[in-house]
């Protein structure tokens, strides 16, 4: 299950406080045109998400948008020139974003995804691609085991973290007495 209420990461941040390079900072700006330019494009009507969680697990993802209370999603990237181009040309997602997509589906259910690449300096006929990506349960199920294994090397991780302190707090104990 999953939940859509904002939640703060076990480090205390909040989920906008995270970095954002130049490139990330550009397509924030310009995605709320191609929000709408893919909802003139396709007639849906998109839902501004926010980030999910999972109900059971560490896990989320800020969602760009959904369709049809979750039936569907929206990713959109604003890349750069070169990167939309390629997206053109090859009718292909970056295996980065692939895995976005994918993350994404799982913690939603969402029954597919539009992935859109829009680049305003492109004429009007080139600067929105969309490229639909439907949900295939067999990834779908090996992502969820990766995810359980990613969680569980971090639960050590911290374990092992955890163990030092201690050990740290008894030598410090020691040393004083």
């Amino acid at each position: 299950g999953v939940s859509f209420a904002p939640i703060e990461s076990q480090a205390g941040q909040k989920a906008g406080e995270d970095f954002q390079s130049d490139a990330m900072e550009k397509g924030l700006q310009v995605e709320p045109d191609a929000r709408c330019a893919y909802e003139v494009a396709t007639g849906q009507i998109v839902t501004e998400s926010g980030f999910v969680s999972h109900n059971e697990l560490m896990a989320g993802a800020s969602i760009d948008g959904d369709v049809s209370d979750f039936e569907g999603l929206v990713s959109i990237k604003c890349p750069y020139a070169a990167t939309h181009w390629d997206t053109i040309n090859n009718k292909n997602i970056k295996l980065a974003y692939m895995r976005q997509v994918i993350h994404e589906q799982w913690l939603t259910g969402a029954l597919w995804t539009d992935f859109v690449s829009y680049n305003p300096q492109f004429s009007a006929k080139l600067r929105l691609q969309i490229i639909r990506v439907q949900r295939n349960e067999q990834v779908i199920a090996q992502h969820h085991e990766a995810v359980i294994a990613f969680l569980a090397e971090v639960e050590a991780a911290l374990q092992a973290m955890r163990t030092l302190e201690d050990v740290g707090a008894v030598l410090a104990e020691s040393a004083v007495a």
